[in-house]
């Protein structure tokens, strides 16, 4: 069986602790961690960790991937990185004693849809026996469309398609017909209209 995880729209995700944090004040934070994240990244990782071998194929920006590429190679992810001007985004989780925690999140490269052949490249032959997963958000320049198509050319081969993205709407979702999707409680209450 082959695996093959794509996240388009990688994140470092940043969490740092200030004891006093005040707004509109100088505050001290002390950095506690610093991951290269994405929910594709995530589904290797822990297919790694249970002993699956996979294929993380990550679009990484110039600017900051090759550090992203080696934090995930640190892990032990086997990663086909496809690369992009500009910079990875970050994701800045603020913890305070007291206080619920404050995120900020930083834009990340922007790119064209050309780079979705790259990507494909990277992913290889399939058939019947492959699973591409694609999880996470779409970078900005590409659209949800021009994914599905690339994902409708995989399905043709005969791979099976696991979609969790928020940028795939409902209506599309039905019309491409995933072999599986993992929608999280707020998904599912949008897609479905029911409070769960």
């Amino acid at each position: 069986m082959k695996i093959v995880t794509l996240t388009l729209n990688p994140a470092f995700d940043v969490h740092c602790f200030a004891e006093n944090f005040k707004p509109y004040h100088e505050s001290i934070a002390k950095i506690t961690s610093k991951e290269a994240g994405g929910k594709g990244v995530n589904v290797s990782r822990a297919l790694q960790a249970n002993g699956v071998n996979n294929l993380a194929v990550v679009i990484v920006g110039t600017d900051n991937g090759e550090e992203f590429v080696k934090a995930l190679k640190k892990d032990g992810l086997n990663v086909a990185p496809v690369y992009v001007d500009g910079r990875i985004r970050e994701n800045i989780t603020l913890h305070e004693t007291e206080n619920p925690e404050t995120r900020i999140s930083f834009d990340g490269f922007e790119c064209d849809e050309s780079v979705l052949l790259q990507v494909q490249l990277e992913i290889g032959a399939v058939d019947e026996n492959t699973i591409v997963s694609f999880t996470g958000s779409i970078p900005k320049g590409i659209s949800a469309t021009a994914v599905l198509t690339m994902l409708e050319n995989l399905k043709k081969q005969g791979a099976k398609i696991v979609i969790d993205s928020r940028s795939v709407s409902l209506e599309q979702l039905k019309a491409f017909k995933p072999w599986l999707i993992k929608p999280n409680k707020d998904e599912a209450k949008h897609y479905t209209g029911i409070e769960l």
